[in-house]
């Protein structure tokens, strides 16, 4: 109904306008016609002329009569004017509508478009998720490596993901090898030897071991502090994971190197670092956790800064420390009751004041060196007689051989307010 009286009111509005022209028009006629009658039957005095009085008065009804037409055309365009600007401005006003309406569905579209996109997008990332953490439990080694990889271009492009993938690729780390860590170690020197036919690890273990390296890369690629020199920068990524907390305690880590990489914290609470271990010029920012962890190989922190609590008790080192230059700026360094099997080196440490190094109850084999190195504590501490050289840090000093105890270990003590000789 709407539509129809919609459709119907432009033709009554037409009909009347005319019906007014011609109701104006006859009533014009009409009075014109009865001022030309009154004006040319006016009584005049009897000595007037009367064809020239009629004349006039002719005269004056047919002005009245223009007169009249002019004003009655001059209100019609004024009519018929403010009529015109009524129909444009309904015009305009109906334009501006249809605009308006077109502009809000064009904007509904685009937010239904977004919406659709997103929803789009979510799917194929939780597809590509699932996908990806389903083929690292693949029997098959490749496809394992192939699912690390797709989690690694996952995190790079969303960041909203990039904690989600680290701590699966540390739960991968974190699950257990199914051999024993030394014998590992073995067949690692004997694959960089050459000595294929002494191998005790099997080809699924081998392969194994790949797919774990392959995974360390990826954390060492976004945990770098920068890209340092060219011949580093190769194995970094121009997308770095902020905010990296690694959690691989009890993990079992082959050759891992994170060098020059910075972690907001750690834990490698009883990992186990088959091959050399690489963690020099790292920063530590927060807690650092290697408490009851064993280092196989050599391990070298050199240059290594921690900022925050760091623990190394009941450390196993099989292979050589070193800790050179190693700056630590709000807490003690605590290696209590940790294993030295082949020796260690820390020289230079630059510390806050107040802060120590603490060797507390530690055991020592092999050649040792710590010199230039204030605050050390070695109360405790206990070394193995042999042949190798040492370098105590001052105020400490070894006791004689021939105070050794049945495991041929000897005592190592402060000299405050002793000579040396009293102990010799």
């Amino acid at each position: 109904m709407s539509g129809r009286s919609g459709e119907k009111e432009p033709q009554e509005k037409t009909a009347l306008s005319n019906r007014a022209e011609l109701i104006v028009a006859i009533s014009i006629v009409a009075v014109t016609a009865v001022a030309l009658f009154v004006v040319y039957f006016w009584p005049v005095p009897p000595d007037a002329n009367i064809a020239r009085v009629q004349l006039e008065a002719v005269r004056t009804a047919l002005s009245f009569g223009a007169a009249l037409v002019a004003g009655v055309a001059l209100w019609l365009a004024i009519r018929r004017q403010r009529s015109t600007e009524k129909d444009v401005s309904q015009k305009e006003a109906a334009h501006e509508l249809q605009v308006q309406v077109a502009e809000t569905n064009r904007l509904h579209q685009e937010r239904v478009a977004d919406a659709n996109e997103r929803d789009s997008k979510e799917r194929r990332l939780v597809e590509v998720y699932a996908k990806s953490i389903e083929e690292l439990g693949s029997d098959k080694a490749a496809v394992r490596l192939g699912g690390a990889y797709a989690l690694e271009r996952l995190a790079d492009s969303e960041k909203a993901l990039r904690s989600n993938v680290l701590e699966i690729l540390c739960a991968y780390l974190r699950m257990p090898l199914e051999i024993n860590p030394a014998i590992l170690h073995k067949d690692m020197d004997r694959l960089s030897g050459g000595q294929f036919d002494r191998l005790e690890t099997s080809l699924s273990v081998r392969e194994e071991v790949q797919v774990r390296i392959a995974i360390q890369r990826i954390i060492r690629r976004h945990s770098a502090r920068a890209k340092i020199q060219s011949w580093v920068a190769k194995e970094f990524s121009d997308t770095r994971w902020n905010g990296v907390n690694l959690d691989l305690t009890g993990a079992t880590l082959i050759g891992f190197d994170l060098s020059h990489c910075e972690l907001d914290g750690a834990s490698f609470a009883g990992a186990h670092f088959v091959g050399d271990t690489n963690f020099d010029d790292a920063e530590f920012s927060g807690f650092t956790h290697f408490n009851s962890a064993k280092f196989y190989g050599y391990s070298t922190f050199d240059n290594s800064l921690f900022s925050g609590p760091s623990l190394f008790s009941g450390c196993t080192f099989v292979g050589k420390a070193y800790f050179d230059k190693v700056r630590l700026r709000s807490d003690d360094l605590a290696f209590y009751s940790s294993e030295f099997h082949s020796g260690i080196e820390v020289r230079d440490a630059r510390k806050a004041e107040g802060l120590k190094i603490d060797f507390g109850n530690c055991r020592f084999e092999g050649p040792l060196a710590i010199e230039r190195v204030e605050n050390v504590d070695l109360d405790g501490a206990r070394v193995k007689v042999d042949s190798s050289e040492r370098i105590w840090p001052t105020g400490w000093v070894e006791l004689p051989s021939d105070s050794a105890d049945n495991d041929g270990y000897v005592a190592i003590v402060s000299v405050d307010g002793y000579s040396v000789s009293d102990f010799e």
